[in-house]
């Protein structure tokens, strides 16, 4: 495949109920100088015979297949190694971009000189009347990234890979730094990890105000487990807490930074136990909860602890 603008990575795993949905998005996009990578990380449904028949109809998809399941971070990584773009677009299968998001996206990378572009999400469903605002960026672009992120923690940002797009080289950098081991299948909070690394690189920053990234909640999503898949979710999570104390202490951070740092650590592990609080893993919904308030205090989580006591533990929010 000849030298593309973009490139856009879809790890793919048992996905074959969404993937037409998301690629028949990327087809529709406005801009067309773009690639599409589906690393096959070896699922046992139908979603690489789906994606094999838009490879053949579309000279714009490829299909790299990894020799076994290697979870999503590393399907990612080697979807950039493999990359021809300037620039990285990370899209789920069970997701979609709106019709104009890579014109969007080229145009402002292209006049600007960042490592990193950050752009808005469109829920569905909408998020909770109870759940609190996240924000896809920051309201200003003069911070650093790890100051607008973590300089207020009760302001919540999108964390993960949705509404991001990467420099490549700045990206490859990113993956050098982290070093995680292929043999280790890091499948959850993995684009944490990721973006927490970024952000203690000191990168070029900007955002695109446009709501590009449409984010669907469904059921068989990574994050959507049940109690078999808690205790494995809780260890990866804690695996990205420790490799952030790990970078963040290879570094010759400012006092400023340090505490920055510390709010990340301070906000992460109070989500952690907000995360899980419905997993049936630990210590239960209404400790969970009371844990992340002794952590972080919020008005929504009294609201939560209180629904939880006033309903005898029958309504959980």
């Amino acid at each position: 495949m000849s030298k593309r603008s973009i490139s856009i990575v879809l790890p793919t795993y048992n996905v074959e109920r969404y993937i037409s949905r998301c690629l028949d998005s990327l087809l529709r996009q406005s801009f067309t100088d773009f690639e599409v990578l589906i690393i096959d990380d070896c699922g046992t449904d139908r979603s690489i015979r789906i994606a094999q028949e838009y490879a053949r109809r579309h000279a714009t998809i490829k299909i790299i297949a990894n020799s076994r399941n290697m979870g999503t971070y590393h399907a990612r990584r080697i979807g950039v190694e493999h990359a021809q773009g300037d620039y990285i677009v990370f899209l789920d299968p069970d997701d979609e971009l709106e019709e104009n998001t890579l014109d969007l996206i080229h145009n402002k990378f292209i006049v600007s000189n960042a490592d990193i572009l950050l752009y808005g999400i469109t829920y569905v469903p909408k998020r909770k009347w109870y759940v609190r605002s996240i924000h896809a960026y920051p309201p200003l672009e003069n911070q650093s990234l790890l100051e607008a992120c973590f300089g207020d923690i009760k302001r919540n940002h999108v964390l993960g890979s949705p509404g991001k797009a990467y420099e490549r080289n700045f990206l490859l950098q990113i993956y050098r730094s982290l070093a995680i081991d292929a043999d280790f299948r890091y499948i959850f909070a993995e684009d944490v990890s990721l973006f927490i690394e970024a952000m203690l690189m000191k990168p070029r920053y900007i955002a695109l105000k446009h709501a590009g990234y449409i984010y669907y909640s469904n059921p068989t999503s990574i994050t959507m487990v049940g109690k078999e898949k808690s205790k494995l979710n809780i260890d990866q999570y804690d695996f990205m807490l420790t490799k952030l104390r790990d970078s963040a202490s290879k570094r010759a951070l400012s006092e400023r930074e340090q505490e920055l740092v510390h709010n990340a650590l301070r906000k992460l592990s109070a989500d952690k136990h907000l995360f899980f609080r419905n997993s049936g893993a630990g210590y239960g919904y209404l400790k969970s909860v009371f844990r992340s308030f002794c952590l972080l205090p919020t008005a929504s989580k009294v609201v939560r602890m209180l629904v939880y006591v006033g309903s005898l533990g029958k309504l959980k929010v």
